[in-house]
């Protein structure tokens, strides 16, 4: 007995029992934001990194696709709103034309400033200025933009923002607020026909090259030594609609007072609303909204919905899926592509005259 005593004290006796090994969580499913039962998938993405509600204008994406980068179903000429999602490198976008709300994946989709800021470190975007998202990711968004003409930069010009900084809509902002200070008052001009480095701070090696066809006027920001910071509006290049702000030779500068110039910016209409002869014999209104199902091939996804009081037209069939028209609205299905609705969602529906 003595020794079993002294050989369990000498062990440390039987060993503890085994705590079971935590497991990591598991992700849970995304539920579908657009997603119908009894219906085909939505496609939209999983998640979202940015979202933006606003105008979709001449200068979006007009196909609509199924899976990023995947066929184009439908193309779209003329929107009233659109609700954009970046999430990714993925952009999708719900539109609204003539009350139908169709949805899908876009390429190269652009958004513009909300608010004045400095971009790449000498670049401040205007109201009218075109950014082309390239990625999305927790609340933030890369930007891209193209310079002015005048502009040769030794990097595209790229900027990671919160996506509060950026939208839809043109907004009325003047660049030069995102400089923290007043101007000087008085004018100057640059050489024209002259390379002229360009850096984002002072001191610093240069950005890009200025060369200009013909002398600018500039505004100093302030001067330091031989080099000074200087602004050059937008007026030197409309089109892009962009204001330049970096560090130059102080000795470039010719004083000439001041100056003002009268700007004048008009933003193009889109094409013309499309238009067709309807082979529906039967055309109806509905009190609620009616989901909306594209086929292309033989690949079928909830893509849309119309909107309560849309008139529409319907092409009867024996099936329980019936075919329906877009009479007359700014949107084109792909030749191979069908909208339809299920038999049931529309059995409600009032008839009116074609």
């Amino acid at each position: 007995m003595r020794r079993l005593v002294v050989l369990l004290a000498c062990c440390g006796g039987p060993p503890p029992p085994q705590q079971p090994r935590p497991q990591p969580p598991q992700p849970q499913p995304q539920q579908s934001r657009r997603g119908l039962a009894g219906y085909p998938s939505a496609l939209e993405p999983a998640t979202i990194d940015c979202a933006f509600d606003g105008p979709w204008g001449p200068d979006q994406p007009r196909e609509l696709r199924f899976g990023e980068g995947g066929p184009a179903y439908a193309t779209a000429f003329r929107t009233e709103r659109a609700h954009l999602e970046l999430a990714g490198t993925g952009a999708f976008v719900e539109i609204e034309v003539e009350g139908f709300r169709f949805w899908g994946h876009v390429d190269h989709p652009v958004v513009h400033p909300a608010r004045a800021f400095v971009m790449s470190g000498y670049l401040l975007p205007g109201s009218h200025s075109t950014l082309h998202p390239i990625s999305a990711r927790s609340q933030q968004v890369t930007v891209e933009l193209a310079p002015p003409t005048f502009v040769k930069p030794r990097s595209s010009p790229r900027d990671t923002r919160p996506c509060k900084d950026v939208g839809l809509s043109y907004a009325e902002l003047e660049p030069s607020r995102a400089l923290g200070g007043p101007l000087d008052g008085d004018g100057y001009k640059l050489p024209a026909n002259t390379p002229i480095p360009l850096a984002a701070s002072r001191g610093a090696p240069p950005v890009a090259e200025l060369r200009f066809d013909v002398e600018p006027y500039v505004s100093l920001v302030e001067q330091r030594g031989e080099l000074a910071r200087i602004l050059v509006d937008d007026s030197s290049d409309q089109d892009a609609g962009i204001s330049v702000v970096g560090w130059v030779a102080r000795s470039l500068l010719v004083h000439v007072g001041a100056s003002g110039r009268e700007r004048n910016w008009s933003i193009g209409a889109g094409p013309p609303t499309s238009s067709g002869l309807s082979r529906a014999k039967r055309h109806v209104r509905c009190t609620h909204e009616v989901p909306l199902v594209v086929e292309l091939g033989n690949v079928r996804h909830l893509a849309g919905a119309i909107q309560p009081g849309t008139k529409f037209g319907l092409i009867e069939g024996p099936t329980d899926t019936l075919e329906i028209t877009l009479d007359r609205i700014s949107l084109q299905l792909a030749p191979t592509a069908r909208a339809m609705v299920k038999r049931t969602s529309v059995a409600d529906c009032a008839d009116v005259p074609r």
